[in-house]
């Protein structure tokens, strides 16, 4: 099987890799995954920090077909059938930067009726916004570099402004 390898910054390869198979009775062989893998049974993951589990295992060889994941049953989320072709890119957003947003929101103690400001409009950061919105907040503010992605902030409700203008507000309500 080909995959991706990082042998060292900037050294990035495709290369012929081994298909994974299971090593351990809690593994599982799957087309798509991520770079780490938690037991969920942990102190930390059952507050919420599955990044930093105790029993945390670096998942190797994520950027190729199939994927061997350590610590399975804690990592993995069994889904009633397969995902249909279509639905595989909103499972890998849910996944991932989804997951990501909602724990920065969920961390920053978001609530009804909150004012929350997000700085960054990559995909963590739109869907932090969109996280902190289902949770409530009234009032949200998207740090922005990029036209394209104000205007999709703006689309949806939400105020932007660029990291400047938010600097000099910053500023100003502290003195």
């Amino acid at each position: 099987m080909r995959g991706t390898v990082l042998y060292g910054p900037r050294d990035v390869r495709i290369d012929e890799r081994p298909d994974p198979s299971i090593v351990d009775p809690t593994d599982a062989v799957i087309r798509i995954g991520s770079f780490a893998a938690s037991d969920n049974t942990c102190p930390h993951c059952r507050a919420g920090y599955q990044t930093s589990c105790t029993q945390r295992q670096w998942v190797v060889g994520a950027q190729a077909p199939f994927l061997r994941v350590p610590l399975a049953d804690g990592t993995l989320v069994a889904t009633p059938a397969p995902p249909t072709a279509n639905q595989v890119p909103d499972f890998l957003a849910v996944s991932d930067v989804l997951g990501t947003g909602w724990f920065a929101a969920d961390a920053a103690n978001v609530k009804p009726g909150a004012t929350v400001v997000v700085v960054g409009d990559g995909a963590v950061g739109l869907l932090g916004v969109l996280s902190a919105k289902q949770m409530g907040a009234e009032r949200l503010i998207a740090i922005s570099r990029h036209e394209a992605r104000q205007k999709l902030a703006r689309e949806s409700g939400r105020r932007t402004s660029s990291p400047n203008v938010a600097m000099k507000a910053w500023r100003v309500s502290r003195s």
